[in-house]
Order: C-alpha cells, then sequence, then structure tokens
C-alpha cells in the first residue's frame, strides 16, 4: 500500500525555497518528526531521490569509526576516512564549495558519537549557510515553522490508498496495522481482504517483524517485556490485574511498565495501562500468541482473525476515530465552547424501540453535540435507524441547540442524506472523512 506525501514534500520544498532564494540569512535546521514508524525516513528518501542538490546519511547501528568512514564513502570525494568530524566537515564543505546543499541527517538518536558529530556540523553549517541540513528525530521542534511533524496514517488516508475496497475491510486493515505505514506496506490494493490478512500473517513480513525489531531498539532484554504487553491486550488494564497475569511481583511489574511508558508502547490513564497504538494489540493477539498455535496451520490462525478482529480491534479504533473527528474536525457544530464534558456511551431506553447507545455526550447548558457510531461495521444507517437516534437524544437531552453527528463505515441510505442536507442540526460522517 501507497501513501501519498504531498504535505509533507511542499514543506520540505518550501524550507528550501527559503533558503535557495535566501530568505533566510542563516537558516535554522529543519526538524522531521514524529512517532516511530510514521515514514519519516520514506519521505525524505523519495525528495533525495526527486532532487540532484539532497543527500541523505543514517547513523544507525554506526560507531563513530564506522559513522566517519561511511560519511567519507558517502560524501567525501576521496573516500578516506578523517579521523575526527571537523576534518570531516571540513572536507565536505570544501568539496561542495558554494554549491547550495540539502543534507538530510538520520537516527542521530541511536548514535553515541551525536554530541560530538553535532558540534562540528552545527559549526560549519553556521559558517556556510549555503549548505542546509535537517534532523530526522521523534521528538517536536519547539518552532513550529521548522518543524515538519509527521504522524500515523489515518482511516482517510487508508481509504484513498484502497479506493476499491470495502469500506468494512478498510477499517480492519487500519486497526490491524494501526496506521503505521511500515505495518501496511506489504498490504495490495488489488488483493480482497483474506489475501491481505494473509501477508500480514506470514511469519516474515513487516507486520510480525516490526514491534520486535522496535523492541530489540527499545530494550536490553525485549522478552521480559512482551508478557506484559499481551496481558494488557487480553484486557488487564491495571497493575494489580497485570502483575497477576503475568507472575512478576508488583514492584518488578511497576517497573516493566514505566519503560514501556517511556519508550512510548505503553499509556498509563486514570491509572489503567494501554497499549497505545492497535497494531500492538493485534501483534500481540495474532502473532504472539499465534505461535502457540499449532506450526504451519495457517488456515486456523486466519479465522480467529476474521472471527474476532471487529470486537477486539476494528471497532473500538473506530469509535476512537469518530471521536478524534468530534474533538478536531474544523466543523460549525464544533466551535468554541461547545465541546463542555464529555459522556461515553450513554443508554436511552426509547419507549417500543428498544434501547440506544450515545457513544459521544458533549453536554452544556445551553447547547450540546452528541455523536453515534454504528453498532457493527457493517451496519447500515437506515431510516430507521436515525429516527430512533433522534427520538433518542430528544428524550436524553434535548434537540434545542444539539447537534447530532451519526457515523458509518458504509454509506448512508438516501433518506438519511436528504435528512442530513435539510436539517442544520444533522450531520453525517462515513469513513472518507475521518482524517484525524
Amino acid at each position: 500500500m501507497k501513501f501519498d506525501c504531498i504535505h509533507e514534500m511542499a514543506k520540505l520544498n518550501d524550507y528550501w525555497s527559503r533558503v535557495r532564494t535566501g530568505k533566510d540569512r542563516h537558516p535554522a535546521p529543519l526538524l522531521i518528526s514524529g512517532v516511530r514508524g510514521c515514514g519519516k525516513t520514506k519521505l525524505v528518501q523519495e525528495y533525495v531521490r526527486m532532487h540532484d542538490h539532497a543527500r541523505y546519511f543514517s547513523f544507525r547501528y554506526l560507531s563513530s569509526t564506522q559513522a566517519l568512514s561511511a560519511f567519507a564513502e558517502d560524501f567525501l570525494p576521496d573516500k578516506k576516512a578523517p579521523q575526527t568530524w571537523q576534518e570531516a566537515c571540513a572536507e565536505f564543505a570544501a568539496s561542495v564549495g558554494k554549491r547550495f546543499v540539502f543534507v538530510f541527517l538520520d537516527d542521530l538518536d541511536f548514535f553515541h558519537g551525536a554530541e560530538e558529530f553535532c558540534a562540528a556540523w552545527n559549526e560549519m553549517t553556521d559558517r556556510e549557510t549555503h549548505i542546509a541540513s535537517a534532523y530526522l528525530r521523534r521528538e517536536h521542534g519547539k518552532h513550529g515553522l521548522r518543524d515538519v511533524a509527521l504522524s500515523y496514517r489515518t482511516l482517510a488516508d487508508f481509504c484513498r490508498a484502497l479506493p476499491e475496497y470495502d469500506r468494512a475491510d478498510v477499517v480492519r486493515l487500519y486497526a490491524l496495522t494501526g496506521g503505521i505505514p511500515a505495518a501496511a506496506q506489504e498490504t495490495d490494493a488489488n488483493l480482497r481482504f483474506e489475501g491481505n490478512l494473509m501477508r500480514l500473517l506470514v511469519y516474515d513480513s513487516a507486520f510480525s517483524r516490526l514491534l520486535p525489531q522496535w523492541m530489540q531498539e527499545s530494550f536490553r532484554s525485549p522478552e521480559s517485556y512482551y508478557p506484559i504487553l499481551d496481558s494488557i491486550a487480553g484486557g488487564h488494564h491495571r497493575l494489580s490485574e497485570i502483575a497477576r497475569d503475568v507472575g512478576y511481583a508488583g514492584n518488578k511489574c511497576k517497573t516493566y511498565l514505566d519503560a514501556l511508558c517511556q519508550a512510548d508502547f505503553v499509556a498509563l490513564e486514570n491509572r489503567e495501562y494501554r497499549l497505545k497504538n492497535s497494531y500492538y494489540k493485534a501483534w500481540c493477539l495474532y502473532v504472539y500468541e499465534g505461535r502457540r498455535m499449532q506450526i504451519g496451520n495457517a488456515r486456523v490462525l486466519l479465522d480467529r482473525v476474521k472471527a474476532t478482529v471487529d470486537e477486539q480491534i476494528a471497532m473500538p479504533v473506530f469509535r476512537e476515530s469518530c471521536l478524534r473527528y468530534m474533538l478536531k474536525a474544523d466543523r460549525d457544530y464544533l466551535r468554541e465552547g461547545r465541546q463542555g464534558e464529555l459522556k461515553r456511551d450513554e443508554i436511552v431506553n426509547v419507549p417500543g424501540m428498544g434501547k440506544v447507545k450515545l457513544d459521544f455526550c458533549f453536554l452544556l447548558p445551553h447547547c450540546s453535540l452528541i455523536g453515534v457510531c454504528p453498532e457493527s461495521l457493517e451496519a447500515h444507517i437506515t431510516k430507521e435507524t436515525a429516527a430512533k437516534i433522534i427520538y433518542a437524544v430528544k428524550e436524553y437531552y434535548s434537540l434545542h441547540d444539539t447537534d447530532i453527528v451519526l457515523f458509518s463505515a458504509g454509506r448512508f441510505s438516501d433518506w438519511c442524506v436528504h435528512q442530513a442536507a435539510q436539517l442544520y442540526w444533522l450531520h453525517e460522517v462515513t469513513t472518507e472523512r475521518l482524517r484525524y
């Protein structure tokens, strides 16, 4: 699956234009930031492929001696490794002359000699203003104008990349891969969902290898942390529950959990531990636990995924995407002050119609905003369904100055579309619009 980088590429071009035209006399380095696996390196490699003035260098897995040798091989005319970074930078500047060059520096977070390199490099670029540089790092910069921030892909991105796909299957693939481009790279828009699922689950796929790779980079003994991730994926969220499930002493388990939080695999909210990305949960459920199944019995694992993915991963992810839309969408019904206090999963008993769940309720004295998700990815919002929800909102709160947002993985019925066009307070949102 391929994703476009139109907006990010435009920001790189804008920065280079300011350097090239002299609009910034001493341009500060550009910071390309974002969580691991969001596609920073792929973005830069594509930019370098397209532009002769751009160069790329990665410090990953290199010692200081190896980095000097690799830098000389890539950047210096004689290919001979210098003794220090001051020498390397001086030789590079001399080889460039007065030509404008844009250098992307990756994986300094993993390089033990980063401080020495940065001191020499910054001294050179302060003097040679025609040499622009960009750093690829996980943290965000302090100055927004110099920070190209990337994040994981959204459901709207997946819809664009899979234009012919059933929208429920788009949500399932998005949830399984967590919106992480590196995890989704093996999926093929020309294959059906089951075919792509098989590609994800093979032992040597990016989906299978990515989390172990990140754990290996983050921890000296990652095997000690997998049971904790698996326990959280299995529904244990409090410290005592997790410790009891994995058989660790409470203080030992707390130490491991703190480390997982620090490494951005886990988040602590209201004394409950949650995995920070749905891909981590999918990996634990279908790769880590899948290894316990009979080796080679791919059908058993495939059937298990198809039977459980909606309830355990896809629907929770879809609901959270809908909530982010309500919080961030630049819409009239989200004008400042409309959010209020959030209440989730409010149940309303509608006489003669049964129970209705109002997923997200932002209530204020004089206005409110209520969002409702479908009961399943395959659910179709019909005239009857929409009327039932509207009646439930009226019973629960009031229709006066209340906006209702209906979400659906697929299309709405013609009646719903017509009603939304006529009623200013009724809004309908499909998967294609979940861009947050």
